[in-house]
């Protein structure tokens, strides 16, 4: 859910990775603010595999979710993070389907790109209430969603409030005080 736009709209790329060998491979990174980023979903992320792995962004390779550190430390088995990694998947993908329908039906869109696009839509002036209803009650499962994904995968100083207005899914991915083992081989 990382590399897929679920959690994150778009990824931090550090000094220290190689920019050259990114961008050869078909990352697309651009400069935002004072960070240079590439957004998310990765276009390197392939049939559930990263086609990159082994020169993906320093951060693409230090990040574990929550979920991920619990099943390390013994605190949830590894069956039950993987019934609760489908369960997510599965009202994901319903919400994410859902949105697509409502506000993005021509494009790829980060699932918080599609929940700002459709908290502007609910704002705006309507016709009748149907539709207004019809996408309030989208708007709360997309909050569901974001409430789901905050407190199993990411930390508190990643994840935003759920109804936050900012175009990120949750939050944006970059190096920092959570970031575990940079040199770690395993990925989420």
């Amino acid at each position: 859910m990382c590399c897929d736009g679920t959690l994150f709209s778009e990824v931090s790329v550090r000094p220290y990775d190689d920019f050259e060998m990114l961008t050869t491979k078909g990352l697309t990174i651009r400069p935002q603010g004072e960070e240079l980023v590439f957004g998310l979903p990765c276009t390197e992320f392939t049939g559930g595999r990263c086609a990159i792995y082994d020169c993906r962004p320093a951060v693409c390779r230090s990040y574990r979710c929550q979920l991920m550190r619990r099943v390390d430390q013994n605190e949830i088995g590894a069956t039950e993070a993987r019934e609760l990694i489908v369960e997510v998947l599965v009202f994901r993908d319903r919400v994410r389907d859902s949105l697509h329908e409502a506000v993005a039906p021509d494009s790829p869109t980060p699932i918080g790109e599609m929940r700002r696009r459709l908290r502007e839509l609910i704002g705006a002036p309507a016709g009748s209430d149907g539709p207004v209803l019809d996408h309030a009650a989208l708007m709360h499962e997309a909050d569901t969603l974001g409430l789901l994904l905050s407190r199993h995968f990411l930390d508190d100083d990643v994840a935003v409030h759920a109804t936050s207005d900012r175009p990120a899914p949750i939050g944006h991915l970059r190096a920092s005080s959570s970031a575990r083992d940079v040199g770690a081989d395993r990925h989420s």
